[in-house]
């Protein structure tokens, strides 16, 4: 189940029982590296993992299953560029860029993977229920300045450490941080 409709998300997530606990894995996709952060089950602190350097969807699906194996995440958050405009469910289906196309694509072909891979039971042990049909809902969250800000902090922590060449996973807690916000602010 492919969530790109914040308006609802309350209630999609309050129907699958993954409203206010439960591990989140934030993803920022890109062309070249794949950006993982992992948050705790009380959905307080969000954590970079690890970056993938990108091979082929096939393998990144694997290593990212591997990843959710791993950290038992209940939901998947893959963060998505929006045009300047502040209101998401409106904006995604109409005016994508190519980045999004690209993001979406790529999501919905992770909804098919899991989805495959569910009905070899491969993934049985990360399925929300054993009557659905995807194991894992992926929510798709406006990730606009992510990259941006996460270079930002690397910029500043320079004189303190080593310069990262890369900061996807950075990118992908910023992500993730951004919607436990918005998380708590809809359920508080």
């Amino acid at each position: 189940m492919i969530i790109s409709d914040l308006i609802n998300l309350k209630q999609n997530l309050t129907a699958l029982n993954l409203a206010k606990s439960g591990r989140i894995l934030a993803l920022d996709v890109g062309s070249k590296r794949i950006g993982i952060a992992i948050c705790d089950d009380q959905r307080i602190i969000a954590t970079p993992k690890v970056i993938i350097e990108r091979q082929s969807n096939l393998i990144d699906f694997k290593k990212i299953l591997l990843i959710l194996q791993e950290t038992q995440a209940k939901l998947i958050v893959i963060g998505i560029p929006l045009d300047s405009g502040d209101n998401f469910v409106e904006k995604l289906p109409k005016e994508l860029n190519k980045m999004s196309e690209f993001i979406m694509r790529f999501a919905k072909n992770f909804e098919q993977f899991l989805h495959n891979n569910f009905e070899n039971s491969t993934i049985n042990n990360l399925a929300i229920s054993k009557n659905s049909n995807s194991p894992i809902p992926i929510v798709l969250f406006d990730e606009r300045y992510s990259s941006f800000s996460a270079r930002m902090i690397n910029h500043q922590n320079i004189k303190h450490h080593k310069k990262v060449k890369y900061y996807d996973d950075v990118s992908a807690s910023l992500i993730l941080d951004h919607f436990l916000q918005y998380l708590h602010q809809s359920f508080d």
